[in-house]
């Protein structure tokens, strides 16, 4: 996922926290690419809410989606591929309990655990 925003060194610095590459700079703008959901906010970037909206309304995500929630911009990827996988009841139900905990659904506690193990190692980007 490619992801173009105004130039601004707290949001580059967000983005690289969570494996985010830049590939291209200029003055004006940023070009990031990465695979993970990410969510910044107004608070984050230090801004008030009408620059906040310009810099949202500016980005632009290829191969994702953006989504401005007041103060937060979400930008994640197209999920297109789906992943079958067994587990036995026991392993099912450990997992549907830590998200039940964790208030999120299986999927998206199984996403993360899968991307973070990725993310641990970096050879792989």
């Amino acid at each position: 996922m490619k992801v173009t925003a105004p130039k601004n060194e707290t949001f580059e610095k967000l983005m690289s926290r969570v494996a985010y590459k830049p590939l291209k700079e200029d003055d004006s703008l940023t070009v990031l690419d990465g695979m993970f959901s990410v969510e910044v906010s107004s608070e984050d970037l230090k801004m008030h809410a009408r620059e906040f909206k310009r810099f949202c309304d500016a980005v632009i995500v290829e191969g994702g989606k953006k989504v401005r929630k007041g103060t937060l911009l979400i930008i994640e990827p197209l999920r297109t591929r789906q992943l079958k996988i067994r587990l036995s009841d026991e392993e099912y139900e450990k997992l549907k309990r830590c998200a039940k905990m964790r208030m999120c659904s299986i999927s998206f506690l199984f996403r993360g655990s899968l991307l973070s193990a990725i993310a641990k190692r970096r050879e792989l980007w």
